[in-house]
């Protein structure tokens, strides 16, 4: 065979392989919008006559239809609310796999028309009212006014139009969206896999600020209507607004994905001070540069960290006097992330720096000012990490079905009409969704526990914690934009080896330890600074805290000695005056007595010096007796007087009057 023959052949082997990919994402397109769609549209008619089995079957195909089959209570009551007087009517139900083999001797499945669907059995030779299907009409949106459904919301986007919402219902293929509901005040957005007919219990009327849109595909028209309108599409009476054919939009981020592959790289912190020429010259020395942050999923997917997070590290961008922002490689940056936007006015000279912390914003500043920096370097090829049962909702490019896993993972990465950043594959219906996207450029969009799907990561950046070990490739020769990719993603490697890596840090410790020898030194030879140290002048901060602290305990130690001799004295005082009192008291009984005691001598003197003569004897008898009985009572009056006087606290004397017998 000849070398034009080889020639030949080749280029005939190219071209075939070009019509197989074309041809494969025309069915690729095709198979799209059947996945999108997922509901057939349905018209179904009510023939008021009622026919047998056999006979309402042999009408619904002379019409080009077949016998109406009730798939669920969704349909039902679709049904009922185009045609309100079938309610609780009873038809032929053409379930699948129940056509009679012998309609004479076997029943057939019927349906009562209301909420809860009654399904029976009748004889096929009974004359039933009967519905015929037709696959045609169109799927719409009903709104319903101030209502919602209640706990059944399986993704919420905010901050988006009523458009870009049902345009999320329309497009999303990993879910079935059944209805959503908008707020347009908040402009919130919640996609449901249910509606109102499944869920009745949960659905609530009078929510203020939202509004439902039921997702339905059923058109009901009676047999004149439907005659009325045989060959277009039936007249839809619905308040939903029109559907837009305007392509949904795609990320809110500022910075703009590129339309180009992204290019595998390592990204590295280097926790040196340097000023962003030296930083440049530091990574440029390692083969390497200052990191293009034109992909905000850079930083987040190699996961870069540092130890002060709250610090900005240099980035390639820079402004020269007079000039625009660009990056180091002469490109000027798609889109803007500044957490402050630059003056446009300054003229000078400025660098930009990043912050590790999300949003990852970009600031500027003087580029003679010493950073920490952050450097990329080449690797060969891209890698896949796999999470389970999550997916990115409506960001399919393309969709595939009837392919394996392996064929996905080609796809991706081989495809020249797609820039796959990701893929989604369902095991059980071998589905492939090729994404433009990521989880990290559509963050809002990321769903997770999504049953049935696995999502497949690109993973073109790496950090220092992502070195695996080298093993045996064997390289496609297929190159897709500036990515040299592999034929089995498990199977790939990394340029940059660990040991590299560990080089490069064992450089790095000794650029530092040769920095602090050189501070050191200069820092022996230079003048004596006589000014206080931050250690003496913490020293005599505290001492002197201290002091006051002391001082302020001893005061109120003091005072509170101070107090307690206080409160000891007028203990004592009142001890005193206690005791006083009660000698006054005893004092003053005391004088009782001796009053009583003088009044009774002389009454006793009076009595002697009236009596006279022989009388004198028996009168002093008599006095003497008096006298005892005189004691005797003036005893007990003193006894009443005290008693009282102690009682009351008050000074009592007798009366003249009261001592005389």
């Amino acid at each position: 065979m000849t070398a034009d023959n080889v020639s030949s052949f080749d280029s005939i082997f190219l071209i075939g392989k070009e019509m197989m990919f074309l041809m494969t994402l025309l069915a690729s397109a095709c198979v799209l919008i059947s996945c999108q769609t997922k509901f057939t549209p349905m018209t179904y008619v009510y023939y008021n006559e009622t026919r047998n089995w056999n006979e309402a079957k042999q009408t619904c195909a002379q019409t080009g239809g077949t016998l109406a089959h009730f798939h669920d209570i969704s349909t039902v009551m679709d049904i009922l609310e185009g045609l309100p007087q079938m309610k609780n009517i009873t038809v032929w139900n053409a379930k699948a796999n129940t056509a009679p083999t012998d309609p004479s001797s076997e029943n057939c499945s019927t349906i009562t028309l209301r909420a809860n669907m009654t399904v029976s059995t009748t004889h096929c030779l009974q004359d039933q009212p009967f519905m015929c299907q037709y696959s045609k009409g169109e799927c719409r949106y009903k709104i319903y006014e101030q209502t919602s459904i209640r706990g059944n919301n399986i993704f919420t986007k905010t901050a988006i139009t009523w458009q870009h919402c049902h345009d999320l219902c329309e497009t999303v293929t990993e879910i079935t969206c059944r209805s959503f509901e908008y707020n347009p005040v908040s402009q919130y957005c919640q996609l449901s896999d249910t509606n109102r007919w499944r869920e009745k219990n949960q659905f609530a009327y009078y929510v203020k600020s939202w509004d439902y849109y039921h997702k339905t595909c059923v058109t009901a028209l009676s047999q004149k209507e439907y005659q009325e309108f045989p060959s277009t599409t039936p007249l839809q009476l619905t308040t939903s607004p029109p559907v837009s054919t305007v392509s949904m939009e795609t990320s809110t981020s500022k910075i703009q994905e590129k339309s180009e592959w992204p290019k595998p790289l390592r990204v590295l912190v280097f926790d040196i001070p340097l000023t962003w020429t030296k930083a440049g010259e530091f990574c440029h020395s390692k083969g390497g540069s200052l990191l293009i942050l034109d992909d905000k999923s850079i930083i987040p997917e190699a996961n870069v960290t540092s130890p002060k997070t709250l610090n900005t590290l240099w980035i390639g961008l820079s402004k020269e006097e007079n000039e625009e922002w660009k990056w180091i490689d002469g490109e000027q940056p798609s889109g803007s992330h500044w957490k402050y936007e630059p003056n446009q006015y300054d003229t000078s000279q400025k660098c930009a720096s990043v912050i590790l912390q999300h949003p990852y914003w970009w600031y500027e500043g003087f580029c003679s000012e010493p950073k920490p920096f952050i450097c990329q370097f080449r690797e060969e090829t891209c890698r896949y990490q796999k999470e389970v049962e999550s997916v990115i909702v409506a960001h399919n490019k393309l969709v595939l079905v009837n392919y394996s896993l392996a064929e996905c993972y080609h796809i991706c990465n081989s495809s020249t009409e797609v820039i796959c950043r990701s893929f989604e594959y369902n095991v059980e219906n071998k589905t492939c969704q090729i994404s433009e996207v990521n989880k990290w450029t559509e963050s809002d969009y990321f769903l997770k526990d999504v049953t049935g799907w696995d999502y497949y990561h690109r993973k073109c950046y790496f950090g220092s914690d992502d070195f695996i070990e080298p093993t045996t490739k064997v390289k496609s020769t297929t190159t897709v934009g500036t990515t040299e990719m592999s034929t089995n993603p498990s199977t790939e490697m990394y340029t940059t080896t660990e040991k590299a890596f560990e080089e490069m840090q064992r450089e790095l410790k000794e650029i530092g330890q040769k920095i602090r020898e050189k501070n050191r030194k200069a820092s022996k030879t230079s003048a004596i600074d006589t000014r206080p140290s931050a250690t003496s002048v913490g020293v005599v901060a505290i001492v002197i805290i201290v002091s006051m602290v002391g001082g302020v305990v001893l005061l109120d130690m003091g005072t509170l000695h101070l107090h307690c001799q206080q409160l000891s004295g007028r203990n004592k005082k009142k001890k005193a005056k206690y005791r006083y009192i009660k000698r006054h008291e005893t004092s003053t009984d005391c004088d009782n007595l001796a009053y009583v005691s003088e009044n009774l001598d002389r009454v006793r003197c009076e009595i002697r010096s009236s009596n006279d003569g022989d009388e004198g004897v028996e009168q002093d008898t008599c006095i003497g007796k008096q006298s005892k009985e005189e004691n005797s009572v003036v005893d007990s009056k003193e006894v009443m007087l005290m008693t009282d006087t102690k009682n009351n606290n008050v000074e009592n004397t007798y009366d003249k009057s009261e001592t005389k017998l």
